[in-house]
């Protein structure tokens, strides 16, 4: 294990905004028991039986990523800093 310094730009819920030394722009760090619901929801979307059940789901699977990217582009927001892609 390697102890670093890390830029927090912002805590919500199971999500946070940090930046690594080595990289430009910050990321979004999900703990990893919200990784592993995620990865459960898109399990049941590939293995609904129909249509329909699976975009549901995915939708389910849209809304929370939608919100860590909100957390996201609040937080560069707040800090001045410019997003590192195009809405």
């Amino acid at each position: 294990m390697e102890q670093i310094h890390m830029d927090v730009y912002a805590i919500d819920g199971n999500v946070a905004v940090v930046k690594l030394p080595v990289r430009r722009f910050p990321g979004i760090l999900v703990q990893g028991d919200t990784m592993k619901m995620l990865a459960g929801l898109v399990q049941e979307a590939l293995g609904a039986e129909d249509l329909t059940a699976s975009q549901q789901v995915l939708n389910e699977v849209h809304d929370l990523i939608g919100g860590f990217l909100s957390v996201y582009e609040t937080a560069l927001q707040n800090a001045g800093e410019r997003l590192p892609y195009k809405r």
